[in-house]
């Protein structure tokens, strides 16, 4: 047990000192660059609880291309997410769109409904912190839809971010419905 511990941190200790050589390119493949993904990834999401999001998008940016290399859509697909989430609430929503709409082309039917429903929702809080209140309402209103179809109940946040949307607006009439 302690041999195999002592070699994964081996191989994540050379991967690391790799990136730093190679201004973060990334060279490893298949299992061990899962594992170093999984390992940013966790990182990541660490301090991302925490609210630290600048060191939240670096273990992100550090992840990427080992994810992108793995080739699992789905754990591409989670990466490119959180980088967009992470952007908006750091208040960068120009670059969370550009990650999310990089999520377009791996989003598919096979995509889990979690994955489409998150996809939806932080396009709308991304146009939403750009002021663009026109395409907020519009990718809210898909996720709703969305919602409807697959899982009615998850639309509570929706409204919620709908109608924060419209009281910002000082269209108190419409945010009350929601």
């Amino acid at each position: 047990m302690r041999a195999g511990f002592a070699f994964l941190l081996a191989l994540l200790l050379a991967a690391h000192a790799h990136c730093q050589q190679s201004g973060n390119s990334f060279a490893l493949t298949g299992t061990a660059g899962k594992q170093y993904a999984d390992s940013c990834y966790s990182a990541a999401m660490k301090y991302f609880y925490r609210s630290n999001f600048d060191t939240a998008v670096y273990y992100l940016n550090k992840g990427v291309a080992a994810a992108e290399v793995a080739g699992d859509a789905h754990f591409i697909i989670n990466y490119y997410l959180s980088l967009g989430n992470t952007y908006t609430l750091n208040n960068y929503p120009a670059k969370a769109l550009w990650w999310l709409q990089k999520t377009n082309s791996k989003i598919s039917k096979l995509t889990p409904y979690e994955l489409q429903q998150k996809h939806l929702l932080l396009q709308g809080m991304a146009y939403e912190r750009m002021q663009k209140t026109d395409s907020a309402l519009h990718y809210y209103r898909l996720c709703e839809a969305f919602n409807t179809k697959y899982d009615p109940y998850n639309n509570w946040r929706v409204y919620d971010l709908m109608g924060l949307l419209f009281q910002k607006a000082d269209m108190y009439a419409e945010a009350e419905k929601y």
